[in-house]
């Protein structure tokens, strides 16, 4: 079932109690409960600030036409799905709300009805959200297949190119909770993180995200893992999702560190971003997590068109040919990156990322432009090593 919001105006407190034991073991989150609507527009104000995607609503004590409350209650800005909670079971009731707008009506036992009438609309809203999606600007995934293949340096170097070959402003953000390295590969001073917004999402506006981005490089606004603090629970997925669809409201493109392995959010994720680079090494550990990863990645329904396979750290001569690496992966190597460890450090440990033209960059500019469909700019240095072309 897909997490959603939802909020609750129950008057009969047998029904709340039926109530409570059924929400409590979905993925749900109550946002605001209340016994009655005394004051209509109170009650539609917190409506609007709360923004609930489901209202559980007993209609048994109410002052005003069910229908008019409704009517109301889907014109504010979430526009949320009501489901009827009643005692009255017989056939006219039932139709009056239907008419009224009511998405769903229930009656106890509420156990089964009401889970499958909660199951019916969060499938409704994950269809609704996947449509909106589609609209809103496109993100990247960047995933190592372990710890050390270099995922960060990438997501830094694509974000760049992108920000330079875009021509608007583009967001880098770290949601590796672990590791966290955006934030010293880029200098990046600022003391809010992403995890400001993840806990803040009903806070969430234009106004409230410029003060929890930073200026990276031209074009590009970053916001990073949190600052030298451990994370001692682990952020809702539910919240996570949410932040990453206001992200996607915002910019154009935006690039996601997802950090290593298909733990959260990664696994969480897939279903909002558009393509996944899955980066690797030719070390055969690092191989062989990427064959792991890779299937794990196809049995959860990512599609070979949004599934890249970088190979990262490529050496100038190696025993081990991309031919090779595929035929082992069972699975295409969509671009090869060189190694030059000693640059990128010295890069890191000034906080800054490679110049323009250096290989590195070079290649994951071409990478990062065939995921995104953009023209080659020009040459930017002469060509070094065939197995980069």
């Amino acid at each position: 079932m897909y997490p959603f919001d939802i909020a609750a105006v129950i008057s009969q407190p047998e029904l709340w109690e039926e109530v409570q034991k059924v929400v409590q073991n979905l993925p749900v989150r109550m946002v605001f409960e209340q016994v009655a609507v005394d004051d209509p527009v109170t009650f539609l104000e917190r409506v609007e600030r709360m923004k609930p995607e489901i209202l559980l609503l007993d209609p048994s004590h109410l002052e005003m036409n069910l229908g008019e409350l409704i009517r109301q209650i889907k014109a504010t800005s979430s526009a949320p799905r009501v489901v009827i909670v009643s005692k009255q079971a017989d056939p006219e009731s039932i139709l009056a709300a239907v008419r009224a707008g009511a998405s769903e009506y229930v009656y106890p036992p509420l156990a089964s009805p009401l889970t499958e009438a909660l199951a019916r609309l969060s499938a409704d809203i994950e269809t609704s959200k996947s449509k909106e999606s589609k609209v809103g600007g496109r993100s990247i995934g960047v995933l190592s297949v372990k710890g050390g293949c270099g995922a960060s340096t990438v997501a830094c170097l694509a974000a760049a190119e992108l920000g330079e070959r875009v021509g608007q402003k583009i967001l880098l953000a770290d949601f590796d909770f672990v590791c966290g390295a955006v934030r010293f590969m880029l200098n990046i001073q600022g003391r809010y993180s992403v995890l400001d917004a993840i806990h803040n999402v009903q806070r969430l506006d234009a106004s409230y995200w410029k003060a929890l981005v930073c200026n990276g490089l031209p074009n590009l606004e970053v916001i990073c893992a949190q600052l030298d603090q451990p994370l001692r629970e682990m952020p809702k997925v539910h919240d996570i999702r949410l932040v990453v669809r206001f992200i996607r409201s915002l910019y154009s493109w935006s690039v996601l560190d997802l950090g290593h392995g298909l733990g959260v959010p990664a696994v969480h994720l897939l279903d909002e971003i558009d393509k996944l680079a899955v980066v690797t090494t030719m070390e055969l550990q690092a191989l062989q997590r990427a064959r792991t990863t890779l299937r794990h990645l196809r049995e959860l329904g990512v599609e070979e068109d949004r599934l890249h396979l970088v190979l990262n750290r490529v050496p100038r001569r190696s025993d081990i040919t991309v031919d090779d690496v595929e035929e082992a992966l069972g699975h295409r190597v969509f671009a090869t990156i060189p190694n030059d460890f000693r640059a990128l450090e010295d890069a890191a440990a000034d906080g800054r990322i490679l110049e323009r033209d250096h290989p590195v960059r070079v290649a994951v500019g071409r990478m990062v432009g065939r995921i995104a469909k953009l023209e080659e700019p020009e040459q930017r240095f002469k060509k070094r090593f065939s197995l980069f072309g």
